[in-house]
């Protein structure tokens, strides 16, 4: 930038058939090769969403990119084939096929990606076999829509997974919180249980008028953490929509809500007992 300011980022340059599927949507509005062509002399930009946030850019500003300056002519706001991943490249920024010649970044050692994407009306599967058979040569990676679906998919598994680990060790940690604070507030109130059963009040029930406390004390903090948990789903949920075709649904939240205020008062209960008994 031309205030020295540096930012990692990643060069997209495509054909007039980009996108093959779906659209790329501008602000503003427009074409994407007329946005990115050449006009008096200047290439044009369309920087991510995030990127021109984090930098402070708007439409008409210009950004060095090495030999070249290019001016900002739009941002994306929705770009078809942005993959779910950890983009560890930089953030992405569209221009010209020309532009990116112009930069003087292509040249040897310079890490340069080429991507082929094809719209068939054979099974994606069938394709890459063909296209395999036909081509036994060439050292190219061949990935089928259906197969980044997948990889997709096991991906969420995991991270899923990694959550709900998460999510039990904080209720193992939360059930020995639970089981010392009965514990500590045992020890503070001999003097009470003990006049409780001199006046003939008998172990069962004294457990009972405990549990009951610790029943209620449960009930209201699995309840907050419930409250919470949904606020903060609702949060991830729209700041995820920016990026992604997401919404959030309300009325799929009260299973999960249940689920968690039992889970919540089940390890309470849990962790109380020993103490109580």
């Amino acid at each position: 930038m031309a205030d020295g300011r540096a930012q990692l980022i990643e060069l997209q340059s495509a054909d007039a058939r980009y996108p093959l599927y779906g659209s790329v949507e501008l602000a503003p509005a427009g074409d994407l090769a007329s946005t990115l062509a050449q006009r008096d002399g200047q290439w044009g930009a369309a920087l991510d969403g995030a990127l021109a946030q984090r930098l402070g850019l708007t439409v008409g500003d210009r950004v060095e990119v090495g030999d070249l300056t290019l001016t900002v002519r739009a941002v994306v706001q929705r770009q078809p084939d942005r993959s779910l991943r950890a983009d560890w490249s930089g953030a992405p920024v569209l221009v010209a096929d020309g532009a990116l010649q112009a930069t003087g970044l292509v040249q040897p050692l310079s890490r340069v990606e080429y991507q082929y994407r094809v719209r068939t009306e054979l099974a994606p599967a069938v394709w890459r076999d063909a296209f395999v058979a036909a081509f036994p040569a060439l050292e190219a990676e061949v990935r089928t829509f259906e197969e980044r679906s997948e990889r997709m998919a096991e991906v969420l598994g995991q991270i899923g997974s990694g959550l709900l680990l998460i999510g039990f060790s904080a209720l193992f940690i939360g059930g020995l919180g639970v089981f010392n604070s009965v514990q500590a507030y045992l020890q503070g109130k001999l003097g009470t249980l003990a006049t409780l059963r001199a006046l003939g009040l008998r172990d069962r029930r004294l457990a009972a008028l405990v549990l009951l406390q610790v029943l209620m004390l449960a009930l209201l903090a699995s309840g907050v953490g419930v409250l919470v948990g949904n606020a903060l789903a609702l949060a991830g949920t729209w700041a995820a929509a920016q990026r992604l075709p997401l919404a959030p649904l309300l009325q799929a939240l009260w299973l999960p809500s249940l689920v968690a205020l039992g889970f919540g008062v089940l390890t309470a209960l849990a962790f109380a007992l020993p103490a109580l008994g």
